[in-house]
């Protein structure tokens, strides 16, 4: 029973996807330290930010985002994304994406989250809702959700 179970079973990922994760183990050496420290000048000439309000065309359905500030004063706010039949009256289920920065690299506002938050909202019928949290240069400690 031990010989059917692969040790090294590797998902099947389309080549763009293994592309951009190949591309992004690369860019990482760039802006981390030996010492796994960020350099933030370097992290912000790599990070490109997409801007909102938008509205995009995603296979057939339109997507509207938002920045919705949270408390100003610590810099909180969320991106919303919505799918264009989210207008129609009828309530959507709302799905909460935590971006995998590690609370010290990217926001809701770097073009990659934007995007997929984007095609997320456009392939099922759900609000999503992408939280800035502080990164560690701002917070000693994460903020309680």
């Amino acid at each position: 029973m031990a010989d059917n179970i692969s040790t090294k079973s590797r998902p099947k990922l389309p080549f763009l996807t293994r592309l951009k994760l190949l591309i992004l183990g690369l860019v990482r050496h760039v802006y981390i330290r030996r010492d796994g420290t960020i350099n933030r000048r370097v992290l912000r000439l790599l990070d490109s930010k997409a801007s909102a309000p938008a509205t995009k065309l995603i296979k057939g359905t339109r997507v509207s985002t938002s920045d919705v500030p949270i408390d100003p004063s610590r810099e909180l706010w969320f991106r919303l994304f919505v799918p264009a039949d989210g207008g129609s009256g009828k309530l959507l289920p709302l799905i909460v994406y935590f971006h995998g920065g590690g609370f010290t690299n990217f926001g809701p506002d770097s073009q990659s989250f934007d995007d997929l938050c984007s095609r997320l909202a456009a392939e099922a019928p759900r609000c999503r809702r992408l939280r800035e949290l502080p990164t560690g240069s701002r917070a000693p400690v994460p903020l309680s959700i």
